[in-house]
C-alpha cells in the first residue's frame, strides 16, 4: 500500500511540474512585465508564481474567450486586450490593489474607471453603473453586438477611440457632467445620433450632431446618417478631427465663417462635390483623404495651408482640378502621408 501511495504521489509530482512548465512557457515574461501570452489555451489564468507586475499592450491574441488576472498585476497597459475578439470575460483576483471586475468587466480598484469591456461579451445593452467618472481609452473599442449604452450621471470623461468600432450601437446620450471627450471616441461605428443633455456646459446637439458648447466647432456628425445632403450651421468656425469621416454624405455646404477644417475631417466619405466657402484658412492632413467619389472641389484664395495627403486617393478628381491644386499647393497635398 506504501509502495502504491508513493507511486502515485511521484505521478501526481510529475504532472504538477508538467502543467506548470508547459503554462509558464506560454508567456513571454521580461522581468516583471508580461509581453505576450504564446499559449493556445482560451481560458487563461495568469499564474501569480510568474511574479508578473505589469502586461503590456497587446499582450493577449484574439483567440482567448477568459482571462484571469492575478493579485500582483499593478499595471494594464493600454490595448492589453485590443485585439481579444472573442473574449467573454476579465477576472481580477479579489486581493489585487489596482483592478477590480463586476460581471467580467474591467475596472480600477474603486471602480471610477471603465476600463475594458470584453468585445465578447454576450448582451446588446450595458448600463454603466453609478460611481464610474472615466471611461477609458477604448474601454468599448470593437463591442460589435452592443446596441445600447447609457452613460450615468457622474461621468466626466470619455477616453479617446471609447466607442470605436460599435458598429451596432444606433445613438448615445451625453449626460450633462461629461467635460471632456477624447479623440476618435465615436469614429468607426455606425451611430445615427449623438444626444448631449441641454446642461452640459462644454458640448451641445443639434439633430444629432455633436458640437462644443456654443456652436463655434463641429465635433462629430455621425456615420450612421442617411442624408446625403448637409449644411453646417452658421456661427461654426472650425470643422474637427475626423468630424465627417466615413459619411455617407454627397455634397455639403461650408458656410462663410469657417476658418479651419482640421485632419481628417472629410476622410473616407462619399463626397462628390464641395465648395468650400471664402474664410477658411487652413485644411489640415488627410482632410479629404480617401474620397474617392470626389470628382470637384473648390478652394477659396483664402486658404493660405493645406496639409499632407489631403487629397491622397482622390483619384475620380476632374483632371482640371487636380491640375490646379497641384499648381497652388504642389504634388504633396496628393501624397500618402504615412509612406
Amino acid at each position: 500500500m506504501n509502495n502504491r501511495k508513493m507511486i502515485i504521489g511521484i505521478i501526481l509530482f510529475s504532472l504538477t511540474i508538467a502543467v506548470y512548465s508547459q503554462t509558464a512557457a506560454d508567456f513571454e515574461v521580461n522581468g516583471t512585465v508580461l509581453v505576450r501570452y504564446r499559449g493556445t489555451e482560451r481560458d487563461v489564468n495568469i499564474p501569480a508564481s510568474l511574479g508578473i507586475t505589469e502586461i503590456r499592450s497587446f499582450a493577449f491574441s484574439s483567440s482567448i474567450t477568459r482571462i484571469t488576472i492575478p493579485a500582483s498585476v499593478t499595471t494594464i497597459g493600454w490595448g492589453a486586450f485590443q485585439v481579444c475578439k472573442s473574449l467573454i470575460s476579465i477576472d481580477v483576483h479579489n486581493q489585487n490593489t489596482a483592478y477590480s471586475s463586476t460581471d467580467g468587466v474591467l475596472f480600477n480598484k474603486n471602480k471610477t474607471i471603465l476600463i475594458r469591456y470584453p468585445q465578447g461579451k454576450q448582451g446588446q445593452n450595458y448600463t454603466i453603473p453609478r460611481g464610474v467618472n472615466e471611461i477609458g481609452n477604448g474601454a468599448f473599442s470593437g463591442c460589435s453586438s452592443l446596441a445600447s449604452i447609457t452613460i450615468p450621471v457622474g461621468v466626466t470623461s470619455i477616453g479617446d477611440w471609447a466607442f470605436y468600432g460599435c458598429h451596432s450601437l444606433a445613438s448615445i446620450t451625453i449626460p450633462e457632467s461629461v467635460t471632456s471627450i477624447g479623440h476618435g471616441a465615436f469614429y468607426g461605428n455606425s451611430l445615427t445620433s449623438i444626444n448631449v443633455h441641454n446642461r452640459n456646459t462644454v458640448y451641445s446637439s443639434t439633430d444629432g450632431v455633436l458640437f462644443n458648447r456654443d456652436k463655434t466647432i463641429l465635433i462629430k456628425y455621425p456615420k450612421g446618417k442617411q442624408e446625403q445632403n448637409y449644411t453646417i450651421p452658421g456661427g461654426v468656425i472650425e470643422i474637427g478631427i475626423n468630424a465627417f469621416s466615413g459619411s455617407y454624405l454627397t455634397s455639403i455646404t461650408i458656410p462663410a465663417g469657417v476658418t479651419t477644417i482640421e485632419y481628417g475631417a472629410f476622410s473616407e466619405s462619399s463626397l462628390t462635390t464641395i465648395i468650400i466657402s471664402a474664410g477658411v484658412t487652413s485644411i489640415g492632413e488627410s482632410a479629404f483623404g480617401y474620397c474617392r467619389s470626389l470628382t470637384s472641389i473648390t478652394i477659396p484664395a483664402s486658404v493660405t495651408f493645406v496639409g499632407e495627403g489631403a487629397f491622397h486617393g482622390c483619384d475620380a478628381l476632374l483632371p482640371a482640378v487636380r491640375a490646379d491644386i497641384l499648381r497652388r499647393f504642389g504634388e504633396y497635398v496628393f501624397e500618402n502621408m504615412y509612406l
